[in-house]
């Protein structure tokens, strides 16, 4: 019969075909908790009190992150008044550069790898933080900012 992969061999009753599908679909349920699970363990206001608002405490660091969202913008701009338009795939890049470069600076490691959906969510409400004026005092010293 030769060679058979041990994961693909059939078990009683499916077919190869189905097989196939169920260990497809085991291994994409795996990666989704591998990405996601560790996200459930906290709440988002945990994850970010607790990682990623430490890793962004230099102001630099933050304020490359800022930057990277104007020079996407110019790099949008730039791919529809020339119409270059397979360039619209590399949009995220400029910002991921950025946000890169001062993790550099600051010499820490980004999130984005460990908690990708909540680092995204996290990155805005950082950028949020920035662009808006500090709670009053009061607000400040109840714990809510």
């Amino acid at each position: 019969m030769g060679y058979v992969v041990p994961a693909l061999q059939a078990e009683e009753g499916k077919t190869d075909i189905t097989n196939l599908m169920s260990v497809t679909l085991t291994t994409a349920s795996k990666l989704h908790d591998s990405l996601f699970d560790r996200e459930s363990h906290m709440t988002f206001d945990q994850f970010y009190r607790d990682l990623y608002w430490p890793r962004h405490e230099n102001r630099a660091c933050r304020y490359l992150h800022l930057i990277g969202l104007p020079v996407t913008a110019l790099f949008v701009l730039f791919v529809i008044l020339f119409q270059y338009w397979w360039l619209l795939l590399l949009t995220p890049v400029p910002a991921y550069l950025f946000g890169w470069l001062g993790h550099l600076w600051a010499r820490n490691n980004p999130t984005f790898f460990s908690h990708p959906y909540w680092s995204f969510l996290g990155f805005w409400k950082m950028i949020g933080r920035m662009l808006t004026p500090p709670p009053e005092p009061s607000t400040r010293a109840a714990g809510r900012y």
